[in-house]
């Protein structure tokens, strides 16, 4: 074999190699998420400076008292310490209804984030309803809580409720999830609402609503394929490559070297 010969093997083989590693910088593949991680929109544990977002209103015939929602420290509570709380709430009188409203701040909706959109909180209640209400004819409506929404600033309509009478492990805080994927899309403005409602009852002492640790969420929009340049060698993917290619240069320069001190 020439010497033009032996050269022209490591050569190419050395061409090769740092044309492999040069493309590094331009190969392409494809990638495509699969299903959405969970995105938080909101989310309030209620234990820091956070209530003045938070908005209440009342309504009634004017008999009605004003402040029965309050952010305070109670013995009925979720985590740690603070709750948002109708307890004591009052009674309305003859012929009214009063209506206490906890409202949310104002969510916008990312136009990266989908359904499924859920609500959950935790929340316990002791009110005249049920076995409670108006005795002894026991005439509804009485005494409930209802969770209403509105969307990009349409109508309140109710999402879920409504809640009465005794819940199941009272005084115990525990979960209420509410799927709103139905009422809710991507770029939506959302406004959420804890409506307590009273009619006369008397004094009804120590009954109520408590909620704290609100959340909700979405999911995020799972990625269309698209071409993504692997320009960082610190990519996982690139490894392999990576190591073909110094095994490539390696290889070459060991032969270049004994084909030339041979």
């Amino acid at each position: 074999m020439s010497t033009k010969q032996a050269i022209s093997i490591p050569f190419t083989v050395s061409a090769v190699a740092l044309l492999l590693f040069s493309s590094l910088f331009i190969v392409k593949r494809i990638q495509a998420n699969g299903p959405g991680d969970t995105i938080i929109l909101f989310e309030d544990d209620f234990e820091d400076s956070n209530k003045e977002a938070w908005t209440t209103e009342e309504g009634g015939n004017g008999t009605c008292p004003i402040g029965e929602w309050t952010n305070e420290e109670d013995l009925f509570v979720s985590s740690p310490t603070h709750v948002w709380n109708m307890s004591p709430y009052s009674s309305a009188a003859p012929g009214d209804d009063c209506h206490d409203y906890l409202i949310m701040p104002t969510v916008t909706v990312p136009l990266t984030v989908t359904t499924p959109f859920t609500l959950t909180f935790f929340h316990t209640y002791f009110t005249e309803g049920g076995s409670f209400c108006n005795p002894p004819e026991g005439d509804p409506p009485c005494d409930y809580g209802e969770i209403e929404i509105s969307v990009n600033d349409g109508p309140w309509v109710v999402a879920a409720g409504r809640f009465d009478d005794l819940r199941e492990d009272f005084p115990t805080l525990t979960v209420e999830t509410v799927d709103l994927s139905s009422r809710i899309s991507s770029g939506d403005e959302v406004r959420i609402r804890w409506h307590f409602r009273s009619d006369f009852a008397g004094d009804l002492p120590f009954l109520g609503w408590w909620v704290d640790d609100v959340t909700l969420s979405g999911t995020e929009v799972a990625d269309t394929p698209t071409a993504v340049a692997l320009n960082n060698l610190s990519q996982t993917s690139t490894t392999p490559l990576v190591g073909i290619c110094l095994l490539l240069i390696i290889s070459t320069v060991a032969i270049f070297a004994r084909r030339r001190y041979r």
